[in-house]
């Protein structure tokens, strides 16, 4: 059995656990997940394969057309605004942690895309982005000599 040294400070999950706890304590947040230009932010799983570049961004409780989509040979833009919903009579909310306003990520693109053949698509609250590779992009394994 291999006994390994336990560093509680360095663990990434630990490390963001103080980093929230700072931010709440200060009031700092929920504004730390905004930008300075008043945008808020959403997480975003990139993936790539031979062929695409897949982006899963998490927007629950939009419509399709509250999300803009932009791209270019080399970036991508997800834009659009959550608009406030009308209050309720009677309604008095304790607590808000859901996110209004606008929100954008703008992504450069390590490989050039077909931006004409960009297809995109939204369910259950997640958008996925798909962005086929123009044919010179494709990677390629260099070997070495010597």
């Amino acid at each position: 059995m291999t006994l390994m040294k336990w560093e509680p400070f360095t663990t990434p999950s630990v490390v963001k656990l103080f980093d929230q706890l700072f931010n709440r304590s200060f009031g700092l947040w929920p504004f730390s997940d905004f930008d300075n230009d008043g945008y808020y932010t959403f997480p975003v799983d990139v993936a790539e394969t031979d062929k695409e570049l897949i982006f899963r961004a998490e927007l629950p409780g939009l419509k399709p057309d509250d999300i803009e989509i932009l791209s270019t040979d080399d970036q991508l833009i997800i834009r659009g605004e959550r608009k406030e919903e009308k209050e309720e009579k009677g309604t008095n909310y304790l607590f808000v942690e859901s996110r209004r306003g606008a929100f954008y990520r703008a992504f450069s693109l390590n490989v050039p895309v077909k931006s004409e053949e960009v297809k995109a698509s939204y369910k259950n609250g997640v958008l996925e982005v798909r962005l086929p590779k123009a044919e010179g992009a494709k990677t390629r394994r260099i070997p070495i000599e010597g």
